[in-house]
């Protein structure tokens, strides 16, 4: 949407004076700001204007102005209305050890009022869960601490308990070819890293079942 927003950095010694003009480096500024500009698809598409004002003796401000973009979430319309539906909730079971990724998921999952997300940080834990909770869809990550998320996978499918619970992989990096094995392993969807607010709710509303599993 339009306007913007203009963060700013000004250098300090360390006994509380403004850093002198010479002795200010741009790392100062990159190592601040470089994680704003450095993520994908984000602010690469809408080029930042950066900027410093010096004064020798005093010190420097660095500033940068970022174009406000609109949130995604905002255009994700809830399935249900403001009261909610009534009845048990649809579970997803989301297997992943990255919480930034987790709150994202649950960002996502909020615009569907009648669905909770459980979260499993290792993959036994996963198909623990997955035994005992019988969601009604699975997450599953590929790049688990104690597991491959292929193994998890297959552990899932050979299980009779989990068999016939569908499995949404994902993965950040995802090899030529990975997705049709995968397929092949019993997955029923593909997602890339990072995750596209409309594809996953697409995928979400495609694959849980229009009723909780009992």
């Amino acid at each position: 949407r339009r306007g913007s927003a203009s963060p700013t950095a000004t250098c300090w010694a360390t006994n509380g004076d403004p850093w002198p003009a010479r002795n200010v480096s741009a790392t100062v500024f990159f190592s601040t700001f470089l994680p704003w500009v450095a993520v994908p698809n984000t602010f690469m598409s809408f080029p930042p204007s950066i900027g410093v004002e010096s004064e020798v003796g005093r010190g420097s401000v660095f500033h940068v102005e970022l174009p406000l973009a609109e949130d995604p979430l905002a255009r994700a319309r809830p399935e249900s209305g403001p009261g909610g539906p009534v009845g048990p909730r649809r579970v997803v079971l989301y297997i992943e050890d990255d919480l930034v990724n987790v709150r994202l998921v649950q960002r996502f999952v909020a615009r569907r009022p009648d669905v909770q997300v459980d979260t499993a940080m290792t993959g036994r834990m996963g198909l623990d869960l997955a035994s005992s909770r019988r969601p009604d869809l699975v997450v599953l990550d590929l790049g688990l601490p104690d597991m491959r998320g292929e193994e998890v996978l297959g552990a899932l499918h050979a299980d009779p308990a989990t068999a016939a619970i569908p499995v949404i992989v994902a993965s950040s990096d995802p090899a030529a070819g990975q997705e049709e094995v995968l397929r092949a392993a019993g997955a029923r969807a593909f997602l890339g890293k990072p995750f596209e607010v409309d594809a996953f709710l697409e995928l979400l509303d495609e694959l849980l079942p229009r009723e909780a599993a009992t």
